[in-house]
């Protein structure tokens, strides 16, 4: 699967977050540098990174994603 900008920058977050983060912390986490990016558009791509085996898909009370578990 080829990444676009934006699933890049979403895949380096996950890559280099300290824990592991929520579909909404990584939207707080790139949000002022990128004022384009949706909230929608986080959400779909941690779950493309993680159907394609990318990242983890962790099922807490909350979903979180990690790159090295």
């Amino acid at each position: 699967m080829n990444f676009s900008r934006q699933r890049e920058i979403i895949y380096e977050q996950v890559r280099n977050f300290p824990v592991h983060p929520t579909a909404e912390e990584v939207y707080r986490a790139l949000k002022n540098d990128n004022p384009n990016l949706s909230l929608g558009t986080v959400y779909r791509n941690l779950n493309l990174l993680a159907d394609e085996g990318t990242i983890t898909r962790m099922a807490f009370p909350v979903e979180r994603y990690d790159y090295n578990t």
